[in-house]
């Protein structure tokens, strides 16, 4: 049996940890009080030493806000440098700094671009998928920004089959498909997504990023229980059209075999479009006539 003396030793204990997690909370909520005036004088220097002091290390959801503060001042400056025409590697610095606070999709897109114009198209899939989760994530980006998410989409298509190498679909946390394995993103619904298989010349047989491509699509495919799908191929308009229409119907099929052969259990149709239907991109002048035609050359998933 517990003796007074204990009973009230224990009491007040309980008061002292009470009344420390309510000055605890206090403080918290002053902290993003001190903070917004910096944000609002676009002080960063101010608010950037405040989201590293020892009191927000312990208040875990005002620091947040306090980094994405940071971060919105930070993009600030990369406009500012990107409308003064400043240097690649000077805008690139300020926006990797960005990312440092708050994985920001202005600063995801920015960068994809930023790579795309150096034909890194394998870093500017990464960012523009990136970019893509950021605006899924209602927390990170409370407003969506509405038909921005299919232009990014697309340069997300272009730039990963323009890649030497195959970029993987990004994952959340907890191993959903993400990014351009997505079904939707907010208000965005993705019904086709066209796939990097790429085949030898004039083969169905995949190159190593074509086999890469498609084990992923069977991963994800998988892992969202898909029930039916239609696999569309295309090819360039080099060669006759009859020839191409045979081709694109055989690669189709290829990736449907291997589909099948590697556990995906549900329907597949397969249809060959040839040259009939040239991927489309928004700035044509920005590729040249090679890669529009490897961006023709594609398997595309739609979700039935």
């Amino acid at each position: 049996m517990l003796t007074l003396e204990f009973k009230n030793l224990c009491a007040v204990m309980i008061g002292m940890v009470f009344w420390a997690g309510a000055a605890q909370a206090s403080d918290c909520h002053a902290l993003t009080d001190r903070a917004y005036p910096m944000y609002a004088q676009q002080d960063y220097a101010s608010l950037s030493a405040l989201v590293h002091s020892d009191q927000a290390l312990v208040c875990p959801e005002q620091r947040f806000q306090l980094q994405r503060w940071s971060a919105a001042l930070l993009w600030n400056q990369a406009l500012a440098l990107h409308q003064a025409g400043a240097d690649i590697a000077q805008q690139e610095a300020v926006l990797l700094q960005v990312l440092d606070y708050a994985p920001l999709w202005q600063a995801h897109a920015a960068l994809g671009d930023l790579a795309s114009e150096r034909n890194d198209h394998a870093q500017a899939t990464r960012h523009y998928q990136q970019a893509l989760d950021a605006i899924g994530n209602p927390a990170l980006t409370p407003n969506e920004p509405v038909g921005m998410t299919e232009r990014l989409f697309r340069k997300a298509q272009a730039s990963r089959m323009l890649a030497t190498d195959y970029v993987p679909t990004t994952r959340s946390r907890s191993g959903e498909p993400t990014g351009l394995a997505s079904t939707a993103i907010r208000s965005f619904g993705v019904r086709e997504v066209a796939l990097p298989v790429q085949f030898e010349f004039g083969s169905v047989a995949f190159t190593l990023k074509g086999r890469e491509a498609a084990e992923d699509l069977l991963d994800y495919l998988n892992r969202q229980g898909v029930n039916a799908i239609t696999l569309i191929g295309h090819t360039d308009p080099v060669g006759s059209v009859a020839y191409n229409e045979r081709l694109s119907l055989r690669r189709a099929q290829a990736v449907a075999e291997y589909l099948r052969t590697h556990g995906f259990s549900g329907q597949i149709n397969t249809q060959g479009r040839g040259p009939h239907e040239p991927f489309v991109v928004d700035d044509p002048g920005r590729y040249t006539q090679e890669q529009q035609h490897q961006l023709h050359r594609r398997v595309e998933l739609r979700r039935d």
